[in-house]
């Protein structure tokens, strides 16, 4: 009997700081550059995600450059984490901390965050904080956790690609069930205001 064999590709463990470097640059003039804003839904531009600049001063504030991997250090437990693959630069609060990736696709550690297995992975290095939301992190023991990927950066880079594009097909369909929602809404609503003026 011939038994197909399938070839896996090797994965490898490394400490995150073996994945993950922090990098700290600041700025020291006002308004450097773009201001940017790390939420768990993704990284946007501070005007899109505020009304108004929640601070007095930006300087001070951390140099973003694309696909660096940005941390919450309030909320990383729910998912706020993100890897900036949007904007070339800018500047984001020291309220986050940001770190080059070290032989690791954006892509791969970007699909990665997104997981609720990161959730568990970040978890693990948080402790009580103010409230449920908003815990401490550990960063020295975050920095000693173990975490598997591929050895390869190609097969990084094919599952990063893979989920991105799976993400954006469920987004999509989201929003089109969003759509149908609202429509059916609407049209619910045309009939109840029309027959209010139908006479009876």
């Amino acid at each position: 009997m011939n038994k197909t064999r399938v070839k896996h590709s090797a994965w490898e463990q490394r400490k995150f700081s073996g994945v993950a470097v922090e990098r700290r640059e600041v700025t020291d003039t006002e308004d450097e550059d773009l201001l940017l804003t790390c939420a768990i839904e993704g990284i946007f531009l501070n005007s899109e995600y505020f009304s108004h600049f929640r601070g007095q001063s930006n300087i001070g504030y951390l140099k973003v450059r694309k696909y660096m991997l940005i941390l919450s250090a309030q909320n990383l437990h729910l998912g706020n984490a993100n890897v900036n693959l949007k904007y070339d630069h800018g500047i984001i609060s020291p309220a986050y901390k940001t770190y080059d990736l070290l032989n690791c696709s954006p892509l791969f550690m970007h699909s990665w965050v997104k997981r609720p297995e990161a959730n568990k992975f970040f978890d693990q290095a948080t402790t009580a904080g103010a409230s449920l939301c908003r815990k401490n992190i550990e960063w020295g023991y975050l920095n000693e956790l173990p975490l598997q990927l591929p050895a390869s950066m190609e097969e990084q880079r094919r599952i990063g690609s893979f989920f991105s594009a799976l993400d954006a097909l469920i987004t999509l369909h989201q929003r089109e069930r969003w759509m149908v929602i609202y429509t059916s809404v609407e049209s619910e609503r045309i009939t109840i205001s029309t027959s209010w003026f139908s006479s009876s």
